[in-house]
């Protein structure tokens, strides 16, 4: 057999280097449901590619088919950067027959999934809801988690706690929903349950369920802290793996390794969270969707690819208070918090029982 010359060996080494170089996640991630260990995500992570990725997640509550939580959240992986927008449960959406809250749309997607025959109604009433959500907002997204509070204090548990700085003492109850909360003031290790406590709450907050977003927004920061500085590589990806078992969702196994790196290259202080510009209708019903603002947030942190509510389903057909709202100029500049920022400073969440 001819042998090769040096130079030959050392092209041929070097395209062998890059083909495992390139398919070093695949394998990594054909692997992930045989076994794995700690180290797999650092000896990746050097090495596996940038994603640039954009989910609708939701949260169900679990009295019916509403959501009382939408998030839009993008993984920027090229500048290194993640932005999650919170939409209000209140949201005014409708067309010139009615209008409703927007935490019931999932609930209209499921009925005509069930209406229309769909052997996986669920999965079919997410998907036609992320596909609506792209048309309203102009973006596109790469897939939908849906959660119930049961598995969001599964979560919250199997990452031993969250600790997160409770602004007030929150106590209220709800029989008919077996609702009772019970949370004093102050920096607090919370486990599940009491997690779901510190996230629902909302009757004592002047701005009710605004006040409750921006709660959100510091638990969902001390969350992230967590995931990134309290567990390792491998427990991080258990975590994944068990988030995948108990949600609805069109992320898979394969995904998690990619997402989990560039995950763990984000600083606290490149990950972004605001609440959808817009403001609440004088007897509070609705929460209005400001288009100026909408359009300057959406082109600031996602890739858009199209204009915010072409079909014009957050203007208010019949109301003339919501057309305003809608309209209004957009004064405020963008401030949205960075989970560095909310940790470290928290938010002052207007009460009626300050402390």
């Amino acid at each position: 057999m001819r042998r090769l010359t040096k130079r030959k060996r050392i092209a041929r080494f070097r395209l062998c280097l890059s083909a495992a170089l390139l398919l070093l996640p695949i394998l990594i991630a054909g692997l992930y449901g045989w076994g794995r260990v700690a180290e797999e995500i650092p000896v990746v992570s050097l090495l596996a590619p940038a994603i640039d990725r954009t989910y609708l997640v939701i949260g169900r509550d679990r009295a019916g088919n509403n959501t009382d939580v939408m998030l839009v959240a993008r993984l920027d992986g090229d500048s290194n950067r993640a932005a999650v927008m919170q939409i209000p449960r209140d949201t005014y959406v409708g067309d010139r027959y009615g209008g409703y809250k927007l935490n019931a749309y999932y609930h209209v997607c499921l009925q005509a999934a069930l209406e229309e025959g769909e052997t996986h109604p669920t999965q079919a009433a997410l998907t036609r809801m992320t596909a609506d959500f792209a048309d309203f907002l102009g973006i596109d997204f790469d897939g939908y988690v849906m959660l119930d509070l049961d598995t969001f204090c599964q979560i919250v548990d199997a990452v031993g706690g969250v600790t997160v700085e409770i602004p007030c003492d929150l106590s209220y109850e709800d029989p008919e929903q077996g609702l009772c909360i019970s949370l004093p003031k102050g920096k607090r290790h919370l486990n599940g349950a009491e997690a779901e406590q510190f996230v629902r709450f909302r009757s004592d907050y002047i701005r009710a369920d605004l006040g409750r977003v921006d709660a959100q927004k510091l638990f969902l920061s001390a969350l992230l802290a967590r995931l990134k500085e309290g567990l390792s590589p491998g427990e991080l990806l258990d975590v994944g793996e068990m988030v995948l078992r108990h949600t609805t969702t069109s992320v898979t196994v394969s995904d998690l390794p990619l997402l989990a790196v560039n995950g763990l290259r984000l600083e606290l202080s490149s990950v972004y969270f605001f609440t959808a510009p817009g403001e609440v209708t004088a007897n509070g019903r609705y929460y209005v969707l400001n288009a100026e603002g909408m359009t300057r947030c959406l082109n600031a942190f996602y890739t858009v690819t199209g204009p915010f509510d072409p079909d014009l389903r957050f203007r208010g057909f019949n109301s003339g208070e919501i057309r305003a709202l809608y309209a209004a100029p957009y004064r405020e500049e963008l401030f949205p918090y960075t989970a560095e920022e909310l940790i470290r400073n928290g938010i002052d969440i207007a009460t009626r029982h300050p402390h």
